[in-house]
């Protein structure tokens, strides 16, 4: 069987993905609001009223309106400076790259936006009196070729019974993709209720290293990305019982993500070359959504 060729984004394909609704633009398909709905929702019931709340590869701060509150202090942290550059007043005001500010002006109860990475800061960041009372990890994961390794670095920084809100891509095996989908009602749908640590659905999914392509479209931006794939091993290990108690997980189908393309393509991390599935390791590329309780 020939091997598909490599999915090069053009101008011309750049354009047309742009066109695709976004939550921002007031999209009235419901399918776009799916992972979003979910996890606004989730946010709304259980982030605490009070404390640092922490987002991961904030971006361009899309997510703010949803962590914002009177006696919450907000806490974003991205590597991509020109995803940061499109913070909106008056959080570009709160961006810093310095580690030393971001954790005087958190101590001192102020907003702050880090420009740096979480691997390398988070370890500096736990030697210091800063606590999370919750975090949130919206498509930040696929950045690092191990889930684990992210949770790994916010662990230490998470106070006990904090949680931490994760959405991600995921590729399970094609069987587990969500065949029928209840209305939320509010512009969604509910995903599948699974059970991570069940063994049984991580019979299948991409060895570690491989990453996919797809496209990015913002207002004002077009970022081509290279994400690692993960599979369910990686969250089941990533999530370890004895440190997290796994509220609540959901899978959601591909285009329920209100702005990344379900068009993808596997790459290998190490030769930079197109890795492609045999025809019998039927995968599927989905959405799983976590919340996670950090225990004592």
């Amino acid at each position: 069987m020939a091997k598909s060729k490599n999915i090069i984004f053009t101008k011309k394909q750049a354009e047309d993905f742009r066109s695709i609704p976004s939550l921002e633009e007031g999209a009235d398909n419901p399918v776009e609001f799916t992972v979003s709905a979910w996890l606004k929702a989730q946010l709304a019931s259980f982030l605490p009223k009070e404390g640092i709340v922490c987002d991961v590869g904030c971006g361009n701060g899309r997510l703010f309106s949803s962590l914002e509150g009177d006696e919450r202090i907000l806490f974003g942290v991205d590597n991509s400076q020109a995803m940061l550059e499109q913070l909106p007043q008056p959080y570009r005001a709160s961006l810093t790259d310095s580690f030393v500010r971001a954790e005087k002006e958190l101590l001192a109860g102020h907003d702050i936006v880090l420009c740096g990475d979480c691997l390398q800061d988070f370890p500096k960041l736990a030697r210091t009196n800063v606590r999370f009372g919750a975090a949130l990890a919206s498509f930040a994961a696929p950045c690092f070729e191990d889930p684990g390794a992210m949770i790994g670095a916010l662990m230490p920084l998470m106070a006990t019974g904090a949680r931490l809100f994760l959405v991600s891509n995921v590729f399970v095996d094609a069987g587990l993709v969500p065949q029928r989908l209840t209305f939320m009602g509010a512009g969604g749908f509910e995903g599948d209720v699974i059970d991570i640590h069940d063994p049984s659905l991580a019979r299948l999914g991409p060895p570690r290293g491989i990453r996919f392509c797809q496209i990015l479209h913002m207002k004002g931006l077009d970022i081509t990305l290279k994400d690692f794939a993960h599979n369910l091993a990686m969250y089941d290990q990533a999530f370890d019982p004895s440190r997290w108690r796994v509220q609540e997980a959901r899978l959601f189908p591909a285009d329920g993500c209100e702005h990344i393309s379900a068009q993808a393509c596997l790459f290998d991390a190490d030769r930079d070359r197109a890795a492609f599935l045999e025809p019998d390791r039927s995968f599927a590329y989905v959405k799983i959504g976590i919340i996670a309780q950090r225990l004592g």
